[in-house]
């Protein structure tokens, strides 16, 4: 290793130990890339979301021209490996992009001229055993560009980015972690202060939308064969009552069980509330004394939601309802006193 990628790499070790890694952090990798590995003329650095691989650092291309552009995570893997070595792609050009179909190719061909790619070194960036990432050199040049030397550094600078993905993973879980906390405190001290139901609702919806990350949400609550809207947040027009068995809400409501709908449009009983179309949708019933009481929804018109989100829901759910009941006890004691003082 000569001395300028040791001094490189070096650099790149003591931004891993700063307070904060800022997004150009990724955008100084490429750079380093290009300046360091011979024959490179383009750099992406591609990273999972809910809704696939996107584009987060690119040199060589217009990166806000390719923002919108998701791979699926086949389309990925497909051409690394999960191991966490580079791979020689070679003749990655046009036949590659088409395959893409005819919007994401002409993004890419507005952003870079991708068509003259000869060849290009992959390399995954494999976490907790998933890719989580992928890093790509691409040459113009011959398909012999890329020798030992390059996957090696090319697997060096890819490993410091892995270390700033984990980096930001552990610090959006712990993140995460402390608006559970802080939403399940506000709900406790929602009770003890003596507020009434519909205070309670209000900072449940509000809460959980703010966990989700912005997501649609609203809370139904039972009442005799329907499940009423009490709260929403993000919704034009939400249906006020719910018949029991229909739409999604009805259907948990009856069943008592949460679900995870990846494609609202495919689902028959889905019938939507805002004019933009809801990609994926979670329910969750809020279950008091082993009976259903309620359920709580939140729609993503946006990412994909997942087990992650399911499983975190779930659990704002078991809270919520066991603080709608402290409410409501609360609310019938208060008016039993009411009753009492009239009565003496």
């Amino acid at each position: 290793m000569d001395r300028r990628v040791a001094d490189v790499l070096t650099a790149l070790a003591k931004d891993l130990l700063a307070a904060e890694v800022t997004p150009a952090f990724f955008e100084r990798v490429l750079d380093h890339a290009v300046s360091l590995v011979p024959n490179v003329h383009t750099a992406s650095l591609v990273v999972r979301g809910a809704d696939g691989f996107r584009f987060v650092a690119a040199v060589g291309f217009d990166l806000e021209r390719v923002r919108d552009v998701r791979f699926s995570v086949d389309e990925v893997l497909s051409n690394v490996g999960g191991d966490g070595r580079a791979v020689v792609i070679r003749r990655p050009g046009r036949r590659t992009v088409d395959a893409l179909g005819p919007t994401r190719a002409a993004l890419l061909r507005a952003s870079a001229d991708v068509d003259r790619i000869r060849v290009s070194l992959a390399v995954p960036i494999v976490l907790a055993g998933e890719v989580t990432a992928a890093f790509r050199l691409d040459s113009f040049d011959d398909e012999t560009a890329f020798d030992d030397d390059a996957r090696a550094l090319a697997e060096a600078l890819a490993h410091h980015i892995g270390a700033v993905l984990q980096r930001q993973q552990w610090q959006e879980a712990g993140a995460r972690t402390l608006r559970e906390l802080r939403l399940q405190n506000e709900l406790r001290g929602a009770v003890a202060r003596g507020s009434d139901v519909d205070e309670v609702i209000r900072i449940a919806v509000e809460g959980t939308t703010m966990l989700l990350g912005g997501h649609l949400c609203s809370l139904f609550v039972i009442d005799g064969d329907h499940a009423v809207l009490r709260h929403h947040v993000g919704y034009d027009g939400a249906e006020g009552r719910v018949p029991l068995g229909q739409g999604v809400t009805g259907r948990v409501a009856r069943s008592g069980r949460a679900e995870l709908v990846r494609d609202a449009a495919s689902d028959p009983d889905f019938f939507a509330a805002t004019p933009q179309p809801v990609r994926s949708l979670i329910s969750v019933p809020l279950i008091v004394d082993g009976a259903v009481s309620g359920v709580l929804n939140a729609e993503s018109v946006e990412a994909d939601l997942d087990e992650t989100d399911l499983a975190r829901l779930s659990a704002v759910a078991e809270h919520v309802a066991v603080a709608l009941q402290r409410a409501e006890l609360l609310g019938t004691l208060r008016a039993s006193e009411r009753r009492f003082r009239l009565l003496t």
